[in-house]
């Protein structure tokens, strides 16, 4: 279970990437990437490793992932029964920090922007009548071409930095670069939950 590096695919047209993702397990793996993203869940449930993080994911729940942070979302297994489907699961955003200039999130005016970047390094859920504003945001980011597009991720993520609360998933001070008895101790954990997340337990003292 030690996660994997992916290089994300990006148009040399585009300075980022948005997409719709039509299939429950594209990325159907524990994984990492330099860019940040931004996924919003449409259709579909299972269970969602952040960082150290685990729970449920739903419909309407949207998740700020931060660069090198280990993420992975398992999508409970009817839904790989649903072929040819014509709603999408998810759209999906990539982006680097600094995907609009090295000096951009060094600005006073973008502190924020800098601020919610900085925490994404946990990640960051968004769920209910919080999430219905960001998700417009990032329907519009994926109908949007040309400038329209960045700075609609700009007010995307300063709607986000002026949420009234976010909640952050995984530990603080989680980070992936375990020793190796660490990394052996992490493994096993998701190992088990991704063995048996749909069964019951109950503890004995």
């Amino acid at each position: 279970m030690k996660p994997q590096h992916l290089t994300i695919p990006n148009s040399a047209d585009h300075s980022f990437s948005v997409r719709k993702d039509m299939i429950p397990n594209i990325n159907n793996r524990w994984h990492y990437h330099t860019e940040i993203e931004l996924i919003c869940f449409h259709k579909g449930t299972g269970t969602q490793f952040v960082g150290d993080n685990i729970k449920r994911f739903a419909p309407g729940d949207i998740v700020l992932v931060g660069s090198d942070l280990p993420h992975y979302w398992k999508y409970d297994s009817p839904y790989f029964d649903d072929a040819g489907s014509k709603e999408p699961y998810s759209t999906v955003i990539h982006f680097y920090d600094n995907f609009i200039g090295e000096r951009f999130l060094h600005l006073p005016e973008t502190k924020p922007i800098k601020n919610i970047l900085e925490k994404a390094k946990r990640g960051i859920l968004i769920q209910e009548k919080n999430a219905l504003e960001i998700a417009a945001y990032i329907e519009k980011i994926y109908q949007s071409d040309g400038i329209t597009k960045i700075i609609t991720l700009l007010e995307c993520l300063m709607a986000i930095a002026n949420l009234p609360q976010i909640a952050l998933l995984s530990s603080i001070g989680f980070k992936y670069d375990y020793s190796a008895s660490e990394n052996e101790r992490m493994n096993n954990i998701y190992n088990f939950a991704l063995n048996n997340f749909k069964k019951k337990f109950s503890w004995k003292k």
